[in-house]
């Protein structure tokens, strides 16, 4: 029913990267959510369950750009 991800960038914190995503149209849960101390966490939860391949296929594009929008964000901020 899910599937779990990792980001590449090490304690990024996936709970700062849900707001681009969903102004990207796509969710997911934070990994920090399953977390019992609620630890910031570069994990996250995908659920796969209900809709169709194409409709999946077009979330990771959208959940890809989030993740370059968050990215570009954060680099201009530093």
């Amino acid at each position: 029913m899910f599937v779990w991800m990792t980001v590449r960038q090490p304690g990024l914190d996936t709970n700062a990267h849900l707001p681009f995503a969903l102004e990207a149209g796509v969710s997911f849960i934070p990994g920090n959510v399953f977390d019992p101390r609620g630890l910031v966490s570069p994990r996250l939860r995908l659920n796969f369950t209900a809709n169709p391949p194409d409709i999946l296929q077009e979330g990771v594009r959208r959940l890809s750009r989030a993740a370059r929008e968050f990215a570009s964000r954060q680099a201009a901020a530093e």
